[in-house]
């Protein structure tokens, strides 16, 4: 987040219920799916999937979704979603609106037999992908004029 929109938000523990992610073949990124609970899927996962656990970010601009956006290009369609925000206090509401970047081009693009995770995207490939995707893509938004 630093990188592409030159700060880190505030951020919430969240869950997107009824959804999945797959990695995208041959590539290191996931796409987000809605979820189909079905045999495979539960042999996937072990269990019933009831949701995918992510990040909540929270007072992000115009500017900055205009930024992530591009980021996104075509391969996703953001919607608007509700999702359970983990460790909600008890003034705070346990559900909010979020948007979410779906994948939109053909699931057969998917790895649909994995799950794609985090954790070992974060410990094997997160360095790689910084140096040869977003810090790239933050130049070109830089000399687009998408940045502030």
């Amino acid at each position: 987040l630093q990188v592409l929109i030159g700060r880190v938000p505030e951020l919430k523990n969240a869950v997107l219920l009824n959804h999945i992610r797959h990695p995208v073949k041959n590539e290191v990124y996931p796409g987000l799916v809605p979820l189909v609970n079905s045999p495979s899927t539960e042999a996937l996962l072990g269990r019933v999937c009831a949701g995918t656990r992510g990040i909540l970010l929270l007072n992000i601009t115009e500017q900055e979704q205009s930024i992530f956006d591009w980021f996104e290009d075509d391969e996703y369609e953001r919607k608007t979603v509700r999702v359970k925000v983990e460790g909600s206090k008890e003034n705070e509401p346990n559900e909010q609106e979020a948007d979410v970047y779906i994948w939109s081009n053909p699931q057969s693009e998917l790895d649909l037999d994995r799950l794609w995770e985090f954790d070992s995207f974060r410990k094997d490939r997160l360095d790689w992908y910084l140096r040869s995707t977003v810090i790239p893509c933050r130049r070109e938004v830089v000399k687009l004029g998408l940045a502030g």
